[in-house]
């Protein structure tokens, strides 16, 4: 039995849930093997389904997104954006940009850009309370951190905590379990919060504060099964990518 039925509709059982985890996907997978098959190692074509982070999704890869289609116009990809790791060998995406070191034997990654993290404040809230001058006067701004208890793709990203004292901790006057939360509460003059490089560069409401206080600085891979090392689609969004970072800093959003 594959359902229950109720009063207001029907559940899937436990065996309807496995058949769904197997089959979930399928036609996204048969679809890209077929445009493998038939791209007849001439012009990459057809779907690409690619993970990343919610932010550098939405900021970095989507704003260089309109040079990809202008040079590969018969491709389409399919974002997938999550702060937790999809699947990649189970095919829930094909490609991934990740925050961290792939352990799987099965996976080919490539590095691309590292990412730096300072801490940065509002102009509306320098106006009003004065920018911070030396790393001990953290502790009269209020600071905003990311939430606890969520899935964080980048270890130790508050960071800005510790700063100070690691046994004696920072505490946030705010947390957000969500990036762009954080960006819009420092936007809002609420305090002060350590943000990704690429995403204040994107608003020009945002003063870098504190620069000698220096964050971690993070690389990004990108990652697929090694089944499609030969895959023109993939090889040709590898390429685009380390051309982009190539031909600028790589830290803004275009």
């Amino acid at each position: 039995t594959l359902f229950h039925r109720h009063a207001r509709g029907l559940t899937l059982t436990h065996e309807g849930e496995r058949l769904f985890e197997t089959t979930h996907g399928f036609a996204d997978r048969l679809e890209s093997t077929v445009h493998e098959i038939n791209e007849g190692q001439t012009t990459p074509r057809g779907p690409l389904t690619v993970t990343t982070t919610i932010s550098f999704g939405s900021i970095w890869l989507a704003h260089r997104l309109p040079r990809f289609f202008q040079r590969y116009p018969q491709m389409r990809l399919h974002l997938l954006l999550s702060d937790e790791d999809l699947n990649l060998s189970s095919r829930q995406a094909e490609v991934g940009i990740r925050f961290h070191e792939s352990v799987q034997a099965d996976l080919i990654q490539r590095r691309l850009l590292p990412i730096q993290h300072n801490l940065y404040a509002s102009k509306a809230y320098i106006a009003r309370h004065g920018a911070p001058e030396a790393i001990e006067d953290l502790r009269n701004h209020p600071v905003i951190a990311y939430g606890a208890n969520v899935p964080l793709p980048i270890q130790d990203v508050n960071w800005v905590l510790h700063a100070l004292d690691p046994k004696q901790p920072l505490e946030p006057l705010l947390t957000i379990n969500n990036i762009y939360g954080v960006k819009q509460a420092v936007l809002a003059g609420i305090g002060v919060a350590a943000l990704p490089e690429y995403m204040a560069r994107a608003d020009l409401g945002l003063v870098h504060i504190l620069p000698e206080l220096k964050g971690p600085r993070f690389q990004t891979y990108l990652v697929y099964p090694i089944e499609l090392k030969g895959s023109l689609r993939v090889l040709a969004l590898r390429d685009f990518l380390l051309e982009e970072i190539a031909a600028g800093d790589g830290g803004g959003p275009a």
